[in-house]
């Protein structure tokens, strides 16, 4: 389920590729692109389906000191039930420091924009989604001192069966920096095949909710990123080409190389300020 601090899709900077990894043979791979199942799917007969929520649950009864051990929670209920949550909107409070309130709703749920939005972005997916009407609130109220309740608004859910699969929720899919990091070392070594990659995920990591789509996707990420290079250094050079304001650059002169070292300091004469760029840009000169 998406919660409010997910992790982020890429990390800010790629590892450099370490020693040389196993290379495995695309034809021995499974055909499967999914490596984690749902146990027992059954198959829906169309109509509506409750999620039953006992009276001793202690999603009804108990409260939670943080919204992480709630959120935790939920996320075991989910697994059991073979659904997803996604958060529809967050409410804070008044001082707007921190989140008091979420309405979470089934992921698979009809979600329509406003019609501005709509009109913007040309949205036209909304007639094909379901049009579930699961929804649930989490909120922290003052009466149980500010800790985390749950409370249901429909536990019913419309137009789509339980998930047969992990893999059909995307925030399952999500990758931890250990995981991440591999993807990135294999996704930079360009003799191994997608499916060779999704295999060695599924060999280390047997649970791992992850597709076969996923990198395809992941390796045009990474590989995009080389391309552009890290982030610092193109946006400093951006700001040399681009600014239409009068910069005063602070050089570090190397005298003994006869080039500038660094370029870390700027003077915008428009805004009256200095900047301090974390990156440096070699700047060759020579001497006549």
């Amino acid at each position: 389920m998406a919660f409010p601090m997910p992790p982020p899709a890429l990390p800010s900077g790629f590892p450099e590729p370490r020693e040389a990894l196993p290379v495995e043979s695309a034809d021995e791979c499974s055909d499967s692109d999914d490596c984690d199942d749902f146990h027992d799917p059954d198959d829906w007969d169309g109509q509506p389906w409750e999620v039953v929520f006992p009276s001793d649950s202690p999603f009804l009864a108990a409260t939670y000191e943080s919204s992480d051990g709630l959120f935790d929670a939920l996320k075991e209920f989910c697994i059991e039930n073979r659904m997803g949550l996604i958060t529809l909107r967050s409410q804070k409070d008044k001082a707007k420091t921190r989140t008091i309130k979420y309405e979470l709703v089934c992921d698979k749920s009809r979600y329509n924009p406003r019609e501005s939005t709509a009109k913007i972005r040309n949205t036209t997916t909304t007639k094909l989604a379901a049009n579930c009407p699961f929804k649930i609130i989490v909120q922290s109220l003052q009466t149980n001192n500010y800790e985390w309740s749950m409370r249901i608004v429909s536990p019913l859910h419309r137009d789509h069966g339980r998930s047969k699969n992990l893999t059909e929720h995307y925030h399952w899919r999500r990758l931890t920096e250990e995981q991440m990091n591999l993807l990135v070392d294999l996704c930079l070594d360009k003799t191994i095949s997608c499916r060779s990659v999704h295999k060695q995920l599924c060999q280390k990591w047997p649970k791992i909710p992850i597709r076969r789509t996923d990198i395809y996707n992941w390796r045009w990420k990474v590989n995009q990123t080389k391309r552009q290079g890290y982030g610092p250094a193109n946006d400093f050079v951006r700001t040399l080409s681009e600014s239409k304001k009068v910069w005063i650059w602070g050089l570090d002169w190397i005298g003994d190389e006869f080039r500038f070292r660094n370029a870390a300091w700027g003077y915008h004469k428009g805004g009256k300020m200095w900047q301090q760029f974390s990156s440096c840009l070699q700047i060759q000169t020579c001497v006549l």
